[in-house]
């Protein structure tokens, strides 16, 4: 198969990277502020997967062009593109009376405006050949999470994307799903939580620990199988047993 991931320069975009390369498919990867951590996941890739086609695009996620521009470079590098993952995101924090329209227009405008321009450019080729798949990385926090407006609810949308993408192009054997993550011990999660934060996870959630990178990669890879081809506009939690955050 051949991925096209937003955000694969840190956490857990890289290390779903990582294992579909090591799966034995190509993938591009996409950056925007660090373009040394792409490279830096690129050359993990070559030595864990050396026969692997893996590529490196800057793109804009706000930018409709810069989005066009990436996602027709993909498909030139790897001929085709088999499966969309919109990992990429931002947050900023504030409390409500606090967050400026300059503050919630950056994170819903990469998080879910983003995800909808990526979606948009990859339906022509995914109808024209009659699959794909598109995984969206969702959070818990989509539920609510104090000083995160902004950002939950641009996660909460991406549930009403996706489960219009699978009405909208299921009968063309295209399936859109989520994998909607709680606390993990890569990306915002461990970067942007307190150790309060994490211990108060810890203790409330079921599995009494946080989620491993190499988790949310498996399911990813899961979804974008043939065993799921079945499964559409589905959502798979990954929240070691909570429904929202403590």
């Amino acid at each position: 198969m051949r991925f096209f991931l937003t955000g694969g320069g840190r956490g857990i975009g890289a290390a779903i990277a990582l294992a579909v390369a090591r799966a034995g498919h190509d993938i591009c990867v996409t950056w925007q502020g660090d373009e040394a951590a792409a490279t830096a996941t690129l050359a993990a890739i070559r030595a864990a997967a050396p026969a692997c086609r893996a590529f490196a695009l800057h793109m804009d996620l706000t930018d409709s062009d810069s989005v066009a521009t990436a996602g027709d470079a993909a498909i030139g590098q790897l001929g085709g593109i088999d499966a969309v993952v919109c990992n990429a995101a931002t947050n900023l924090i504030a409390p409500l009376p606090l967050m400026t329209d300059t503050d919630w227009g950056a994170v819903i405008d990469t998080n879910l405006s983003g995800s909808f321009r990526v979606a948009r450019h990859f339906s022509v080729p995914f109808l024209a050949q009659k699959h794909g798949r598109y995984i969206f990385l969702s959070s818990i926090a989509a539920t609510g999470m104090t000083g995160q407006a902004a950002y939950a609810a641009s996660k909460a949308g991406l549930v009403g994307l996706s489960g219009t993408l699978a009405r909208e192009f299921g009968p063309r054997r295209i399936t859109s799903n989520l994998v909607t993550l709680g606390l993990f011990d890569a990306g915002m999660g461990q970067n942007q939580s307190t150790e309060k934060f994490r211990a108060d996870w810890q203790a409330h959630s079921p599995a009494r620990r946080l989620g491993q990178a190499e988790e949310a990669a498996a399911a990813v890879l899961y979804l974008a199988s043939d065993d799921a081809g079945f499964i559409n506009g589905q959502e798979l939690r990954l929240t070691g047993g909570l429904d929202r955050a403590p």
